[in-house]
């Protein structure tokens, strides 16, 4: 979040151009403290099954840890022209 509030600013956007989102029950504080600086936050829960809710947090995790996924090749200091350009 906050590298993503600092892009942005760096950037020249405003932080209203932000909504920051995370997932209830997880990022609740976060929320929070976001909404108490002014940013625009969004708190969301998946409904269904806990069947169906474990899948979509698995899912989730798997995204946000693969050493496939944008942020980690942004990391690893892939431009990001190529990380935007079409597959």
């Amino acid at each position: 979040m906050a590298h993503a509030i600092a892009y942005n600013r760096l950037s020249g956007g405003d932080d209203a151009d932000l909504e920051l989102q995370v997932l209830r029950g997880l990022g609740d504080e976060l929320a929070a403290a976001l909404a108490a600086e002014g940013m625009r936050a969004r708190v969301y829960s998946p409904i269904g099954d806990l069947v169906a809710g474990m899948a979509y947090l698995v899912r989730r995790l798997l995204e946000n840890t693969s050493n496939e996924s944008f942020l980690w090749a942004q990391a690893q200091g892939a431009p990001v022209a190529e990380l935007l350009a079409a597959p």
